[in-house]
């Protein structure tokens, strides 16, 4: 009895096994990401590479300039400090200003510059 049944179960994991090679390695023209090969022969368009809520850039950004903050407009309102933006392949620095929160009790959360294993990133910043 327990030979059939080990026999059984060898032969379930070798047909499983084999099934699952063949879903796998199908025909190329079933396979659908066939049209996403990379194209190692060219640089990549950075600006077209995002993540989530973050922006991927082609290199580390500059220093953040000092910035004169103005005096505020009136009461509530709340200082969103400037940042650099990747935009077509190159940064531009993006003046901070004055903004009310949309929600009486919330805070701005500033955005931030990262690195991870794609490269140089920017998470927009936003209200919470």
């Amino acid at each position: 009895m327990n030979r059939v049944l080990m026999l059984r179960l060898v032969g379930s994991l070798v047909a499983t096994g084999a099934l699952g090679g063949c879903a796998y390695y199908g025909s190329p023209s079933r396979w659908p990401y066939s049209d996403t090969t990379p194209q190692w022969d060219a640089l990549p368009n950075w600006s077209e590479l995002r993540h989530w809520r973050a922006s991927y850039a082609g290199r580390e950004p500059p220093p953040t300039p000092i910035e004169v903050i103005p005096d505020s407009p009136g009461a509530g309102y709340v200082w969103v400090s400037g940042h650099w933006r990747w935009e077509n392949d190159d940064f531009q620095w993006v003046k901070g200003s004055w903004e009310k929160p949309p929600h009486k009790f919330e805070e701005w959360m500033p955005g931030r510059w990262g690195f991870d294993q794609y490269g140089w990133y920017y998470v927009k910043g936003h209200w919470q």
